[in-house]
């Protein structure tokens, strides 16, 4: 029986083309790859902006009760 033509073959082209396709996969699971780390780089950046906010907004909190004590305390010396 005779080998079909494009079967991979022991000495020929046919290993050059499943070389070729294997570079191509690698060249995809390193895409996807580096795509998980940008999103992962995305999501810690977010992160430490969230952190940053959070305590801009907590020392802004502080400051504003201890405005908030300082008119109580002159409230109740008026009265």
């Amino acid at each position: 029986m005779p080998r079909k033509e494009g079967k991979r073959q022991e000495n020929g082209e046919g290993g050059q083309q499943g070389k070729k396709k294997q570079g191509r996969q690698d060249e995809r699971q390193e895409k996807k790859k580096q795509g998980r780390q940008d999103e992962w780089q995305g999501k810690q950046i977010v992160i430490e902006w969230k952190k940053e906010k959070w305590q801009e907004n907590s020392e802004r909190d502080q400051q504003g009760k201890k405005k908030q004590e300082r008119q109580n305390g002159r409230q109740r010396r008026r009265m």
